[in-house]
């Protein structure tokens, strides 16, 4: 039996959508496990919805919310602006360092 990839999403914006939209489409061998916005996070369980905004907890350390959600795969759909280059660096060379990144 195959197992199901795990993976967090990192930026939930147009394209963050848009790649939500795709993985859903792939079945149940590809989860989303969490999704992270600018300020908060919503950790899923397989097969859940995102939920609303209203009900994301505050954002944690990338390393942290991988280690909890048990995902193996971090996927960035993190602005391109100055702004968010220290996030995006910070967030790949954490999930690197555990030999996640996708």
């Amino acid at each position: 039996m195959v197992e199901p990839v795990r993976l967090v999403l990192s930026g939930f914006g147009a394209v963050g959508h848009a790649f939500l939209d795709a993985v859903l489409e792939q079945g149940p061998l590809v989860q989303v496990a969490a999704v992270r916005g600018h300020t908060a996070e919503a950790l899923l369980t397989p097969g859940s919805a995102v939920p609303e905004r209203s009900s994301w907890g505050r954002l944690q350390p990338i390393g942290a919310t991988l280690a909890r959600t048990g995902a193996t795969v971090l996927v960035q759909a993190l602005p391109s602006s100055p702004e968010a280059h220290a996030r995006a660096l910070q967030e790949a060379v954490a999930a690197l360092r555990r030999g996640w990144m996708w």
